[in-house]
């Protein structure tokens, strides 16, 4: 006999899909650990899951090696400190003669705005120690936006202090460095928008997160633009709202920073980069101390060497991530 179900009306299924994918997001492994154990399966090399995270061991006996993530076992805790310690990884640098922005650090408000009053609007006001770009603000040209951007950065940081630092104009290129070699270099982009005359700014994200390539958090090699609150943010200070419609081939930005977490893309540039470049993101990471780091480093054009147009090494991390060199848009 056939029985009828009642069809549960309530029941949102795009909702409880991304329920489902953020459930299975938690269990397996992030795109670095992933593109590394399938590295180890090309290879024969056989594998083991230590924890639910990503701390896997690669082979057996005396030969094992073990990663979390990007970190190895030869990753330094000195080092790996730090690269996490951005006024530390600021001060080595400069003393090497490497490219770096003006960098002040401070524990109050007032002491953020004359900080930014020495070192000349427009600032950069971030954590002492968060990371994936949480709690940056960039761009910052009046005192108020600094006192707003100080609360911000306390909020996201674990330390008490927070750093300014100049503006440097330049577009944001991860260089990848692995046992003192420049392997991999990528310009990364902010989640944007390129207007058509005729659809919303809230019609146009939906068309970008159409893209199959996209997906919730880490699921794909890219991740959805959302329109929340930095976005909206961003969308108030050009006088623009979700039902704005943009002219043909004019492009906003919904983010200030480029993690592919927040819905960038990437560009690879590993086959163009100058020497000069080349050699101080080695250089770079080998001062810090890793046998795996990720130079972040701002550039009008990476294929110039830093001596003819400026450029500066704004972080250098520690377990880098793999994915924008793995699947780059472009």
């Amino acid at each position: 006999a056939q029985v009828d179900h009642p069809i549960d009306e309530a029941f949102d299924f795009e909702a409880e899909l991304e329920v489902f994918i953020h459930r299975a997001q938690r269990r397996e492994f992030g795109p670095s650990t992933q593109s590394l154990v399938d590295a180890a399966v090309e290879r024969n090399i056989p594998w083991l899951r230590l924890n639910e995270y990503s701390l896997v061991q690669f082979g057996h006996g005396k030969f094992q090696t073990r990663i979390q993530a990007t970190v190895t076992s030869n990753t330094g805790t000195i080092a790996t400190g730090l690269a996490s310690d951005k006024e530390g990884t600021h001060s080595v640098l400069k003393d090497m003669g490497l490219p770096v922005p003006l960098q002040a650090m401070f524990s109050s408000e007032d002491e953020a705005v004359s900080a930014s009053r020495r070192m000349g609007y427009p600032v950069v006001i971030k954590p002492l120690d968060a990371n994936h770009g949480r709690g940056i603000s960039i761009n910052l040209t009046t005192d108020d936006e600094v006192r707003e951007a100080f609360h911000v950065a306390k909020a996201q940081g674990r330390s008490r202090y927070v750093l300014a630092e100049s503006f440097i104009v330049g577009y944001d290129h991860r260089m990848l460095v692995i046992d003192g070699e420049l392997i991999a270099v990528a310009k990364r982009v902010p989640g944007h928008v390129v207007g058509d005359d005729k659809s919303t700014i809230a019609e146009l994200v939906d068309i970008v997160n159409s893209d199959p390539r996209r997906g919730v958090g880490h699921e794909k090699v890219l991740t959805r633009i959302e329109i929340d609150s930095p976005a909206m943010r961003l969308l108030l200070e050009a006088g623009y709202d979700e039902n704005t419609v943009l002219k043909k081939d004019e492009r906003f930005f919904l983010r200030s920073t480029a993690n592919l977490s927040t819905g960038g893309t990437a560009i690879d540039m590993t086959d163009v980069v100058h020497p000069d470049n080349r050699e101080m993101a080695v250089r770079a990471v080998r001062a810090i101390g890793l046998d795996i780091g990720g130079v972040d480093f701002l550039t009008d054009d990476i294929t110039v060497s830093y001596k003819d147009i400026g450029g500066a090494i704004v972080e250098v991390n520690a377990g880098p991530g793999f994915r924008m060199h793995v699947a780059p848009s472009e």
